[in-house]
């Protein structure tokens, strides 16, 4: 998902991880353990966090692509 704020934000739900990040600031939750995501768990995972973010440009780089389907020549 995105946002359309500023900033723009985007996030993904894997199972229950949320990661949401900014571009430069990043978030990580654990939604079973952490429902109210109080303990960000960014620092603790980069590896899982840099997996989430590739995820994302690879996301944000298709949608283009994938919208131009749908107008109207």
């Amino acid at each position: 998902t995105s946002s359309y704020k500023d900033p723009v934000l985007y996030g993904l739900v894997d199972g229950t991880k949320k990661y949401i990040t900014n571009g430069s600031r990043e978030q990580l939750y654990d939604l079973a353990t952490d429902p109210e995501q109080k303990k960000d768990l960014a620092e603790d995972s980069p590896d899982q966090c840099k997996q989430y973010k590739e995820l994302l440009v690879g996301w944000h780089r298709y949608q283009p692509a994938y919208l131009d389907r749908f107008v109207v020549h």
